[in-house]
């Protein structure tokens, strides 16, 4: 057993030296993460590689193909009226630009924006939608559960296909895990396109699983988008056997920027499929839509992802709180705040910006409110005010500014939606939309409880020792 015990230490030495220069190779990684990674190839070599290989993997590579590219002709005469930056604030031109240089998608004129914040009506407003299609439906979703809601768009879905519109739908393969071949058939019988994005098989390469498409999207004809936190199931009604409400947010969303929603999905579907998209119809021309309200909201659609060569969720939210005047609000369902998140706080909280976080007292994910909690006081340390609001499960993500922007869409506050997942969102320069949405945060904070308390609990090092085990997980979730 010597000679083969010699052969698996130079064999584990072999492993750990050569995944530590692949860690080492990757810029995007932050140093303290990759000391990590090294030190457990070195001391658990075969158990390290396997643990990355499943959480620490992270290149993804895809070609972006429908970004505002000039050589790559895919909407001719498609694009909107543009945006005259000379008559914008200095802010709202630098996010623009921001947006833009990380997503390829400009700030863009003459929008409808309608808001939706209660499950049954936002779900009858997508159905009317669909009902209401004439060529084609794009639906992608991180979750689409094979219940009651489920099988209501399900059904829809296949009714429209037999009238001959486009039906195509894409769900997260993790996400979705329940969909299954009895629920699947009638899509597949009526003409309906399905697909899962990155499926979990055994005759593919596992590793990468974790880099999911936590997006929620539906682009109706090329004229008309949704956007927003809600997936498709029963709980996003009721939630733990409809003693709960579930609280999400979502936008129908008319205008130039639905030719950018479109964009997102098509590059999404194009990855999981190969089937091109590029054809004119699945776009609407600037007549259609946009240029007739040039009064309308200014919108930019932002999708991110472990693709990216930039943190570019992360880039945008600290852009928001570093030109925040007065106030800055942020409902999220899952807050785990990174270190520069905490210091962009801290600057805004410092200059005499308020600073108000909303969390979910319940959660469906205990690991990650754990983790979350375990942060809550270096939050409150920089001065900002956290609630926890329990009349419902606050799903809701989105965040204002001053009552002049607001971020909202699929990404929580965590370390999975700035580097791990494909998010979607949108950045809305309006005045009398923000306002609208921080009275809808005031109304939430209202019911809510305040954190402040815990800074003046004294803290005792058994709490210490389990919230600073609790924080070493913020990378994984």
């Amino acid at each position: 057993m010597e000679p083969f015990g010699r052969l698996l230490t130079a064999t584990s030495f072999l492993l750990a030296f050569t995944f530590a220069l692949i860690v080492l190779a990757q810029r995007k990684r932050a140093p303290a993460a990759t000391v990590a990674w090294i030190l457990t190839f070195f001391a658990l070599p075969y158990l390290g590689v396997f643990l990355y290989l499943l959480l620490g993997y992270r290149n993804l590579a895809r070609r972006r193909r429908l970004r505002r590219v000039p050589k790559l002709p895919v909407i001719p005469d498609a694009a909107g009226p543009g945006v005259d930056e000379e008559r914008l604030p200095d802010d709202s031109v630098r996010l623009a630009r921001l947006c833009e240089r990380l997503s390829g998608m400009a700030l863009e004129p003459g929008n409808h924006l309608d808001l939706y914040e209660q499950a049954e009506e936002s779900y009858a407003a997508i159905e009317a939608e669909i009902r209401g299609a004439k060529k084609h439906v794009h639906l992608l979703y991180y979750i689409f559960q094979p219940d009651e809601v489920g099988r209501r768009f399900r059904d829809l879905l296949c009714h429209k296909a037999a009238e001959g519109v486009e039906c195509r739908v894409l769900v997260d393969h993790i996400g979705s895990f329940r969909l299954g071949k009895t629920f699947l058939a009638p899509f597949a019988e009526a003409g309906v396109r399905f697909a899962f994005f990155w499926p979990v098989r055994l005759n593919r390469p596992w590793w990468g699983f974790h880099l999911r498409n936590h997006r929620k999207l539906v682009v109706v004809d090329g004229e008309t988008g949704f956007v927003g936190s809600q997936n498709l199931g029963n709980e996003y009604v009721r939630w733990k056997s409809r003693r709960i409400a579930w609280r999400d947010t979502l936008v129908r969303i008319t205008g130039p920027s639905v030719n950018d929603l479109q964009r997102v999905f098509i590059e999404d579907w194009e990855f999981t499929t190969d089937e091109k998209l590029r054809a004119p119809k699945y776009f609407a021309a600037p007549h259609g839509h946009g240029a007739q309200r040039p009064h309308g909201s200014l919108v930019q659609v932002l999708p991110t992802g472990p693709d990216e060569r930039d943190l570019g969720l992360e880039l945008v939210l600290q852009q928001l709180l570093f030109s925040a005047r007065d106030r800055v609000t942020m409902l999220t369902p899952y807050f785990v705040p990174t270190l520069s998140l905490l210091l962009a706080f801290g600057a805004a909280t410092r200059r005499g910006v308020r600073v108000d976080v909303v969390v979910p007292a319940h959660s469906d994910q205990w690991l990650v409110a754990g983790v979350g909690r375990a942060w809550y006081p270096d939050v409150l340390a920089t001065g900002a005010n956290l609630y926890q609001y329990g009349h419902s499960f606050l799903h809701a993500k989105v965040v204002t500014v001053d009552d002049r922007f607001v971020l909202l869409g699929s990404p929580n506050m965590d370390e999975r939606s700035f580097r791990l997942n494909f998010e979607l969102s949108l950045v809305v320069h309006d005045e009398a939309f923000a306002k609208r949405m921080v009275t809808s945060f005031d109304s939430i904070r209202a019911g809510s409880r305040s954190m402040r308390r815990l800074n003046a609990v004294p803290r005792t090092f058994t709490a210490n020792v389990r919230d600073g085990a609790l924080r070493l997980l913020s990378p994984l979730l």
